[in-house]
């Protein structure tokens, strides 16, 4: 394959390194009816560390009020499993708090949150737990800062179920870790205005279960995977720049857009280091980048792409 350098030279400026030291809740501790109460009050929500590297604990939080900010220190949080069903998808599904921050609105007769943010944090996800580290179904959402580690189903999904307007908006992930996915580590689904920039994105490794197929494996297992869920929503405004993206077991970069989507997609993908992708035979497509020939929209150039399995630029 070689190494296709489409850059002489990246300056990244990545969010902090994955952690290798452990962290642990207390056996029997549950933090979720305090730490939901605050949520429900809103506001800003301090969580200052906990001492001898303790963690809280908790089921997934309902972040559904605007101007909520949660802040810390370095807090640690270890998810131990979804949280209470307080929405409906259009079909009747219940849907509850899987994930350890689930911005959405919290009714089916409010508005999605608008201006959130996250900083701070490192979210922990064992795979026990089968949640994501972070959902994001609002506008004006703001993550800085943070680690999400562990087996999560996605680290971190951007898209627009159930809130009432069918995506989201001006979200900004910036200065991150995100070092776990057993589907993908980042998901899009649906979003007019995203920027994901000086992040590291890695660790998808293919093991989630597919009901439809009744294999742990067969996912995109993507660093970060674009993609819409129908024609009609949008991804618009995608900035994905400034990042490291590498040891994942499928492609770095999946654009699975639609052949014809309701709205023109635009994307941009530039100064990235996209490398050490495509570590297993079992997701779909392989590569550094992976995106729609003939696509319009997209730009894509000034990445160093190189030593993944599959081509590096697959268009």
């Amino acid at each position: 394959m070689g190494f296709a350098i489409l850059l002489a030279s990246v300056a990244l400026v990545l969010g902090p390194p994955a952690p290798t030291g452990g962290a642990t809740a207390a056996p029997g501790r549950d933090d979720t009816a305090t730490l939901q109460a605050q949520l429900d009050a809103g506001g800003t929500v301090f969580l200052p560390a906990l001492p001898n590297g303790q963690c809280y604990a908790t089921h997934g939080l309902w972040v559904s009020l605007d101007g909520t900010s949660i802040v810390s220190d370095g807090a640690c949080i270890v998810a131990l499993g979804p949280g209470p069903v307080r929405l409906h998808s259009p079909d009747g599904d219940p849907i509850p708090a899987d994930a350890v921050f689930f911005v959405n609105r919290s009714s089916d007769v409010n508005a999605a949150p608008h201006g959130v943010t996250i900083a701070g944090l490192r979210l922990i996800v064992p795979r026990s737990a089968s949640m994501f580290g972070i959902e994001i179904y609002a506008n004006d959402v703001s993550v800085e800062g943070v680690r999400v580690e562990g087996n999560p189903i996605d680290s971190l999904l951007v898209g627009g179920r159930a809130n009432g307007e069918g995506y989201s908006s001006n979200v900004s992930i910036r200065d991150s870790s995100f070092t776990g996915g057993t589907r993908n580590v980042v998901s899009v689904t649906a979003v007019q205005g995203l920027t994901i920039e000086h992040c590291l994105l890695t660790g998808a490794d293919d093991t989630n279960y597919l009901p439809e197929t009744g294999h742990a494996y067969g996912n995109p297992a993507a660093g970060i995977d674009v993609e819409p869920n129908a024609p009609a929503d949008p991804i618009v405004g995608v900035r994905i720049t400034g990042n490291q993206i590498e040891g994942n077991a499928g492609p770095g970069i999946l654009l699975a857009l639609p052949p014809a989507p309701a709205t023109a997609p635009s994307v941009d993908i530039s100064g990235n280091r996209i490398t050490g992708n495509g570590l297993k035979t079992t997701p779909p497509v392989l590569g550094g980048i992976v995106a729609p020939a003939g696509q319009p929209g997209l730009t894509i150039g000034g990445n160093v792409i190189g030593q993944n399995g599959g081509p590096d630029l697959v268009r």
